[in-house]
């Protein structure tokens, strides 16, 4: 196993990344002035990549997601709290 990181944008967002199938989230959070998010991956030789959707809302916005969206993870950004959101 290990962990890769990936910068995500810092303002609510929709975005895709590239990920393993193997991916869990394990962490957001800022550092060197980015907002990045690290996922554990199995690291199996041959798994497969995949595009993962992601979206970022603030607290207290409407989300407007699909129901088939899950919450993945709560951040804290200076004075802002954010929630990662991710497309089943």
């Amino acid at each position: 196993m290990k962990v890769l990181k990936y910068t995500i944008p810092d303002t609510p967002s929709y975005f895709k990344l590239e990920l393993l199938e193997s991916a869990r989230l394990v962490k957001v959070g800022r550092q060197r002035g980015s907002i990045q998010a690290w996922f554990e991956v199995l690291d199996v030789d041959g798994e497969l990549s995949i595009d993962k959707e992601f979206q970022i809302v603030g607290t207290g916005r409407n989300v407007g997601l699909p129901e088939s969206w899950k919450h993945l993870y709560t951040y804290f950004d200076g004075p802002f709290v954010w929630h990662l959101y991710e497309g089943l």
